[in-house]
């Protein structure tokens, strides 16, 4: 009997064994399971996936869209990756562009990946708008995001060098060079271009690519644009205030009477300087002639200082009065001291008069000016002024300056807006613009 047990019994283990090895596979990271060493469901571990608890979600820097040709737009969004070891190799986007008033007008899908440890620009081109202006971009994914462990791959091995921007007034070009490092060649390079102004901000953007990079070369990239672009590229990357001084004595209306001059050249000159300081800027305005005023305090909004300087006018009394320089200084001391800013910002005032300063009575007109031009600088503030015309003490006005580089003179009120203008470089600490291009290819993705 145990014999014929035996003879039942030991095959069906040796065919029962044999079935479950070779039916069973064992657990996988594709099982729908947790059941190794995976920290979640076909997730972390030796799994190739990672879950959601070892990643830190990407950042969207800006989404913006810029014109190419009227009614077509290129769009860009800028991803950052705060994850040296993890990307995507797949994932769907959108884009969605809005006008002023939130209407959508144009929508682009596309897929794209994420590398890891660095910015993924994202970009479509040739957006159609059908005449309508995007004043909004949005960018989203469409699905959620699938990480996996990954190392720098061939992207590594590129870089850019002698990034040149010209023709920026007509059809901009940026010339560049892609090299390659390493010994072996790189296929399909997606390179994007972004245009940054010296505040920051995106101005324009492009894209090329490359289907074969050898290895150890270099390959010559070009980048245009049929139309200059509509924000300026360098700009005044150190915040000014600045308090404008006009005269409205008397002698600012002896030219002319209708309208008034040199009264009006110098509304006009003034006007256009303020229109010529960034967003970051303050400015104000203050009227001499027999007393002073504050006509508009430190301010960012410009139109305000405009609308001041354009409403100018000498009054009747003026015509007989007279010229108290000084206490227009006292009144710029004032007021940079009641809108004391950041330190960064350097604080100007331009002091402009066509006449002798003959008030107050006692301790005298120059000496009250000088008096409060010095302390205006020990105060660090930096005083240009102009003397308009032949009837204006330059010695004086000179010692009022902050240096002899810092006084103008003007024959005439024709003379007034070039003046302005110069002043306005001299207070502008320039910036260039940033030429940002970053080569992109998916033979990042290397599995560990």
């Amino acid at each position: 009997m145990v014999y014929i047990v035996g003879l039942v019994v030991v095959p069906a283990i040796i065919i029962g064994t044999y079935s479950y090895i070779k039916l069973y596979d064992g657990p996988t990271c594709f099982d729908g399971a947790r059941n190794q060493d995976e920290l979640g469901i076909d997730c972390g571990g030796s799994c190739q996936f990672l879950c959601k608890s070892q990643v830190l979600e990407p950042t969207l820097l800006f989404s913006r869209s810029f014109e190419v040709v009227p009614g077509t737009y290129n769009a860009i969004a800028y991803i950052e990756n705060p994850n040296f070891e993890a990307g995507v190799r797949n994932v769907s986007y959108k884009f969605r562009l809005l006008d002023k008033e939130s209407n959508l007008i144009a929508e682009r899908e596309g897929s794209t990946f994420i590398t890891p440890g660095n910015i993924s620009p994202i970009f479509e081109s040739a957006i159609k708008t059908n005449g309508n202006i995007p004043t909004r971009t949005f960018f989203e994914f469409q699905e959620t995001l699938e990480w996996i462990k990954v190392i720098a791959g061939e992207e590594k091995n590129l870089s850019i060098e002698n990034r040149i921007l010209k023709n920026t007034d007509t059809t901009p070009r940026l010339d560049a060079v892609l090299k390659n490092d390493s010994v072996f060649e790189i296929h399909d390079v997606e390179i994007i271009s972004v245009i940054f102004n010296a505040l920051g901000n995106a101005v324009a953007t492009s894209r090329t690519f490359i289907d074969i990079v050898p290895e150890r070369s270099e390959t010559n990239l070009v980048f245009t644009w049929p139309q200059p672009f509509k924000i300026e590229l360098e700009a005044c990357v150190v915040p000014v205030q600045t308090m404008l001084l006009i005269d409205v004595s008397g002698s600012m209306n002896d030219d002319s009477l209708d309208p008034p001059q040199p009264l009006t050249d110098a509304k006009s000159a003034a006007t256009d300087f303020v229109t010529r300081l960034s967003e970051l800027d303050k400015v104000g305005l203050i009227s001499f002639g027999t007393t002073a005023k504050i006509n508009q305090s430190l301010t960012f909004i410009h139109t305000f200082t405009k609308e001041a300087v354009r409403s100018l006018i000498i009054k009747p009394e003026e015509e007989t009065g007279s010229t108290n320089t000084g206490e227009g200084l006292r009144l710029v001391r004032q007021e940079f001291a009641a809108r004391a800013s950041v330190k960064t910002e350097r604080k100007i005032a331009i002091l402009l008069t066509d006449g002798k300063a003959n008030a107050p009575d006692d301790p005298g007109g120059e000496e009250y000016a000088i008096d409060h031009a010095i302390k205006a600088k020990n105060e660090g503030i930096i005083l240009y002024t102009i003397g308009l015309g032949d009837n204006v003490n330059e010695t004086f006005l000179r010692s009022l300056a902050d240096s002899g580089e810092h006084y103008y003179q003007a024959a005439d009120s024709r003379d007034l807006d070039g003046i302005y203008r110069n002043i306005s470089d001299a207070i502008c600490e320039r910036s260039p613009a940033v030429l940002d291009v970053i080569p992109r290819t998916n033979s990042t993705f290397i599995p560990r």
